[in-house]
């Protein structure tokens, strides 16, 4: 096998998108590159798995919904926690629906077709900016609605998913596929577990950083009061979220890298796929540096952006302050 592209326990041999079972990036694992039988199990075991976990988070969430908003600082007052608890409820019942949308997308990518993951993922955010408003202000549902619409657009993304993997290129899912093949699932798993680990620690970062907002703010003669109390966590909210489109717009282009190194180093040239990398590095670091300058230079006009153009002068210089100090160093490559 020349290169490959690492995906859920399945390789793609560059140029004709063939699928191949095994964990990719080793020599070992072309032993196994005439196993195609492994393929579909490999897929069907991925989207078991994907399911049982999604639908046990649901039930864990939906059973310590209120202990999880307040250890993210949901309580800061009765209103954000009612409103918090609202919106909460709707996307515990959507997870199903965007593990699943997710947990595929490198899956059709891998199968030949990135334009068609590309499609569905945007598909979903399209339908989910259009029903906002209608469901928000056209049916008067408030927070609900901001919730269901975004349930909405991941369903839709899961639907398309479904669609795909029912006409795939190089695979034929059959009924045994969707079992669980433990040696395979091996294989995969602990390509995950990175990934895993950099969001479970982001997401503690988050509830530190904002039980820190919660407590302090408290204490702040503004903020301390209940008019203003919902201040601190709105604004970082917001700010996160800015942070969040930088960050996917990185990952984004390391991923695009994976299988032109993949096949740069299976091929034997480790000077292209250095090469690469360091063209992957300045173009991260340009990225953050845009991002820096618009946050340093226009944080009010990214805050109307958000809705908050009628808030209070107390929110607009926090927002402000915020956005300079939490984003002065997103200009380093991530």
């Amino acid at each position: 096998m020349i290169g490959c592209q690492i995906v859920p326990g399945i390789c793609t041999r560059p140029h004709t998108g063939a699928i191949w079972p095994g964990s990719c990036g080793t020599e070992r694992n072309t032993l196994g590159a005439g196993r195609k039988d492994d393929a579909h199990k490999s897929i069907g075991s991925a989207i078991l798995l994907c399911v049982i976990v999604s639908l046990g988070l649901t039930a864990l969430y939906l059973a310590l919904r209120e202990p999880i908003l307040t250890l993210f600082g949901g309580r800061v007052n009765e209103e954000t926690f009612r409103h918090a608890k609202e919106y909460f409820f709707y996307i515990a019942i959507g997870i199903p629906f965007y593990m699943f949308g997710q947990a595929m997308n490198p899956i059709i990518r891998s199968d030949g077709s990135p334009k068609f993951a590309m499609v569905s993922t945007v598909a979903g955010a399209v339908a989910n900016i259009i029903l906002d408003p209608i469901f928000i202000y056209g049916l008067k549902w408030g927070m609900m609605g901001a919730a269901v619409a975004t349930v909405a657009g991941q369903i839709l993304t899961a639907v398309l998913a479904v669609w795909y993997l029912r006409h795939m290129k190089a695979v034929s899912l059959e009924r045994s596929s969707f079992r669980l093949h433990g040696s395979i699932a091996m294989q995969y798993l602990p390509l995950g577990i990175c990934s895993f680990l950099s969001q479970f620690s982001l997401v503690v970062s988050m509830a530190a950083v904002q039980n820190m907002c919660t407590k302090y703010g408290a204490l702040d003669p503004v903020f301390g009061q209940p008019d203003f109390s919902h201040i601190p966590l709105a604004v970082l909210g917001i700010v996160m979220k800015f942070f969040q489109i930088v960050i996917s717009i990185s990952v984004g282009m390391a991923a695009g890298c994976i299988p032109v190194v993949g096949y740069n180093i299976g091929a034997g040239r480790g000077d292209r796929a250095r090469n690469l990398f360091t063209r992957l590095l300045a173009a991260e670091a340009i990225v953050g540096a845009i991002a820096l300058v618009i946050v340093e230079l226009f944080p009010r006009q990214l805050i109307g952006i958000f809705g908050a153009a009628n808030e209070s002068a107390y929110y607009t210089d926090f927002a402000i302050r915020c956005f300079r100090v939490y984003l002065c160093m997103c200009h380093w490559p991530r």
